[in-house]
């Protein structure tokens, strides 16, 4: 999943030469559908090339490893953006509009990826991408995940930014920061989490500091002091 939608950001520019919409179907296709279960809406995080099925080393729907980040809205509306068709979003999938699916998985994972604290985890590195570390109620849907979005970036300002660090830390197992810099903190940054001062704060002394993170060939994995 992650290097399908990551990879869209750039051949959406090639939409007519790559199958990126069909990619992407590939995966709500084996979508679970299974009303009223805790599986539902699950989409694992690998298929299998040989089976055309959930790759078994994931592991079930409740397994940290088995899914990555919900990106497919966000891989979605890229793609949207060039080819300006508004009927992709309706289109049926085994009974459901692609619309529905992004919603049923964002469900799944609201239900068994939130933590205690409000934040989503139960998850691992390798699960995060980070190997190394028409007549539709479209009104509605915008108005929830409006408040989704602002409900979590209070509480990921609440409780992940450190003043004294200036950066947006994980948290350990005690709820206390891990104060280990790492490029994940710079999402806050893409999602439009962080204020305009932490921000500035962490690309100044961070993400362009050659002493932390900035390196000519990209961000360093953590930090070199």
């Amino acid at each position: 999943v992650w290097d399908t939608l990551l990879m869209m950001m750039f051949d959406k520019y090639g939409i007519h030469q790559f199958p990126t919409l069909q990619a992407m179907d590939n995966f709500y296709y084996w979508q679970v559908d299974n009303p009223g279960q805790p599986d539902d809406g699950f989409i694992a995080r690998e298929i299998s090339e040989i089976t055309g099925e959930n790759a078994s080393y994931n592991g079930g729907y409740d397994d940290p490893l088995s899914v990555n980040p919900p990106l497919f809205a966000w891989a979605e509306w890229q793609q949207y953006q060039v080819h300006g068709d508004k009927s992709r979003f309706t289109k049926v999938i085994d009974g459901k509009t692609v619309l529905e699916r992004i919603v049923s998985h964002f469900d799944f994972i609201k239900r068994t990826r939130l933590m205690d604290n409000g934040l989503y985890g139960k998850t691992t590195g390798l699960a995060n991408g980070f190997d190394n570390t028409p007549n539709q109620d479209y009104g509605s849907k915008e108005e929830r995940f409006q408040k989704e979005y602002e409900d979590l970036t209070a509480l990921i300002n609440e409780k992940l930014w450190s003043e004294e660090g200036q950066f947006y830390f994980n948290l350990d197992k005690d709820q206390q920061f891990t104060n280990v810099p790492t490029p994940t903190g710079l999402w806050a940054l893409s999602a439009h989490v962080a204020t305009p001062e932490r921000a500035d704060a962490m690309v100044r002394n961070y993400a362009l500091n050659s002493e932390k993170m900035f390196r000519p060939q990209g961000l360093s994995t953590v930090t070199y002091d």
